[in-house]
């Protein structure tokens, strides 16, 4: 694979390889964040659950907290930036190799607001996909949040499938008191 891929001819993005340290220093000013005017309400009946998606007064907004991504980096088998032409973070992706399931677990894929809807999130997925193919991972993995439903809706665009909720992952006192973990799923799909 080359070391710099592009979007597209005049797109004026992209793909590398993350360097770490060096790409380091600049992902303290990266923006991971995301608003959505709806989120997904977990109901639990018994053993079951259910999403409800409700239309918010005012939109959620999240940023998350840059140690925890620049955590996720030094801890990823794989990481890749997007950079516009004058060199700006404009996306990440984070990849782990889960051997005891043989699993790829995307731990994140981040497109700053300003670049949201302009293929980079899907460019970054075909990366992790090709760098998955390299590995005996019979699947892709991802966490995100029931609030996180422009994410929710990516993933099942790009054909994942709901597989879990948690409702006690995170700590109500840090997060939203309703947020719960949402777990997805994709088979990977060989050559």
């Amino acid at each position: 694979m080359q070391d710099t891929l592009s979007i597209s001819p005049d797109s004026g993005i992209t793909l590398r390889p993350l360097q770490w340290p060096q790409d380091g220093a600049r992902l303290k000013d990266f923006d991971a964040s995301y608003s959505s005017p709806v989120i997904y309400e977990v109901a639990q009946d018994g053993m079951a659950f259910s999403l409800q998606q409700i239309v918010l007064p005012e939109p959620f907004l999240k940023c998350y907290p840059m140690d925890d991504i620049a955590e996720d980096v030094a801890d990823a088998d794989a990481s890749w930036v997007a950079e516009d032409s004058d060199g700006k973070l404009a996306g990440l992706a984070t990849v782990e190799y889960q051997e005891w399931n043989h699993s790829l677990l995307i731990s994140g894929i981040f497109v700053t607001p300003a670049y949201k809807q302009k293929g980079i999130g899907r460019a970054l997925l075909g990366l992790i996909d090709a760098f998955a193919r390299k590995t005996p991972a019979r699947c892709l993995q991802l966490e995100t949040q029931n609030t996180n439903v422009p994410a929710i809706h990516f993933y099942l665009k790009q054909g994942f499938r709901l597989c879990g909720i948690n409702t006690g992952l995170y700590d109500p006192a840090q997060v939203h008191p309703h947020e719960a973990a949402l777990y997805f799923t994709r088979d990977l799909q060989r050559d």
